[in-house]
């Protein structure tokens, strides 16, 4: 068996299931350096670093804040 998905497939799944645990869910264009809601300056930042630090201390509180940002 040979089973193949498309990535989104994933993604909506994942956003439906944070969604249904109570996470805010937002399009990617509004989080965008020049949307509504910018996450970032620019999209050389791969990764959301205010976010992941406060998601991390969330499930580690006992680690360094600096450590994950």
């Amino acid at each position: 068996m040979n089973a193949t998905f498309a990535e989104s497939t994933v993604e909506c799944a994942a956003l439906a299931w944070l969604s249904e645990l109570g996470w805010q869910v937002k399009h990617s264009s509004e989080i965008a350096p020049d949307g509504l809601f910018a996450e970032r300056q620019d999209f050389g930042h791969g990764v959301l670093e205010c976010w992941s630090s406060g998601c991390a201390m969330r499930f580690c509180p006992s680690s360094s804040a600096g450590r994950f940002g």
